[in-house]
């Protein structure tokens, strides 16, 4: 059981890692646009795009460095979509390994619990056969007593001369139903002590059920907050591929009419209906989109500089 708590923990930790990471990084994309809008504000031309950092860099990013850095910004966002499905899965197998281990612990005190049920049915049987066995031996000997005290009163008249010896006898007799009568108490003794002790044990195994209840909700309560955590990293994860789909949307030639034919070129075509498609859920990519401030109140694309030119479809 301790183990599977301290495999919560660090199930939690490392959650929170992930979720710190693309905090992170999300704050270095934010600090990467806004030192591309100071540059475009600067030097009154539309700068190059930039190109998004990795690691350390999530966090300093230079305008003297846009040109090193060789990833784009389509590669970028599918790191971090790429990151956010592997923390999904690491917290799909977190939930697993959990609930096999609440099985099993559950299977195990199951199992502990028949087990004393069983040993505690066992010693009460036996217990209650050694009652009988005594108290068949106390019969025994009243009976014997009755029947001896019978006879000397059938022989008293008779059997003067064994009067004393006879009286010796029931003295005997008498001194045994004591012994019998003192170990009866004992034994009755023995037996509200043998009750008590269970009445203890079962207080104490009501209390230990209680509290695995009471574990029990607490951990149904960690895997529904863990369940709400899942959510909204799918959630993330939707808005991050809404994202993507949106600016490749806008980088998307026209639908094809008869042939596709692949060409290089060096800036695409403004669109007059792009300044349209920005949605409120990305606010932060209109100045990259459009071009800046500038171009985001005038609805002009951004021209894509000849370094960054790519092989994309043509249709015709």
């Amino acid at each position: 059981m301790l183990e599977s708590i301290s495999f919560t923990h660090q199930a939690y930790s490392k959650l929170g890692s992930v979720q710190r990471t693309v905090q992170c990084e999300l704050e270095g994309l934010r600090k990467m646009l806004q030192l591309q809008e100071q540059a475009a504000a600067t030097l009154g031309t539309p700068p190059a795009p930039p190109m998004l950092p990795l690691g350390p860099h999530a966090n300093a990013v230079d305008n003297q460095d846009w040109d090193v850095i060789q990833e784009p910004t389509t590669a970028r966002c599918e790191a971090m979509l790429q990151q956010a499905e592997r923390s999904a899965d690491v917290l799909y197998e977190t939930l697993e390994f959990e609930s096999k281990e609440l099985a099993h612990v559950r299977e195990t005190m199951d199992m502990k619990w028949r087990d004393i049920a069983r040993t505690l049915a066992d010693e009460i049987r036996q217990l209650k056969k050694v009652v009988a066995d005594k108290d068949t031996v106390v019969e025994q000997l009243r009976q014997e007593l009755r029947h001896t005290h019978q006879l000397a009163l059938a022989h008293e008249e008779d059997l003067v001369t064994r009067s004393n010896a006879t009286l010796r006898r029931n003295e005997e007799l008498q001194k045994l139903s004591a012994s019998a009568h003192e170990t009866n108490q004992m034994l009755m003794a023995q037996v509200q002590t043998l009750r008590q002790t269970l009445e203890t044990q079962r207080a104490t195994a009501s209390e230990q059920r209680d509290k695995d209840e009471e574990w029990q909700g607490m951990l149904a309560e960690q895997n529904r907050q863990l369940q709400i955590q899942l959510s909204h990293e799918s959630q993330a994860k939707a808005e991050l591929q809404a994202m993507l789909a949106s600016v490749i949307q806008q980088h998307a030639p026209p639908p094809p009419p008869t042939a596709v034919r692949a060409i290089t070129v060096s800036a695409p075509k403004p669109h007059k209906h792009f300044p349209s498609v920005i949605t409120a859920s990305t606010p932060h990519l209109l100045p990259r989109l459009a071009g800046g401030p500038a171009g985001a109140s005038s609805g002009a694309a951004k021209p894509i500089p000849s370094s960054t030119a790519s092989c994309v479809p043509l249709w015709k």
